[in-house]
């Protein structure tokens, strides 16, 4: 399909009038249908999906104390991290 060309299809075998018969084929509109209808149908399969496959019988991590303190000093060493966030802030 080319862009910003009209489309159209003729409809066989129905009685109809001809301007039934004959319809444009809008893009714009047909993607944002398209996009709308696979919305609607599926973020109940991804609200589910993760609850129906938890079963509680895996291992739990141990409960471990959140430092912060530790993790900055881990950032400030970890070079790479360095590079990507100069990278990052400079672009």
């Amino acid at each position: 399909m080319v862009a910003k060309k009209e489309y159209s299809f003729i409809v066989t075998g129905e009685v109809l009038n001809a301007k039934k018969i004959t319809n444009h084929v809008d893009q714009k509109r047909g993607y944002s249908n398209s996009i709308l209808f696979f919305y609607r149908f599926s973020w109940p399969f991804f609200l589910i999906a993760p609850l129906s496959h938890n079963k509680g019988n895996g291992l739990k991590p141990p409960k471990t104390r959140y430092q912060l303190g530790k993790d900055l000093k881990d950032l400030i060493r970890n070079r790479p991290w360095i590079i990507l966030l100069l990278i990052g802030v400079v672009i």
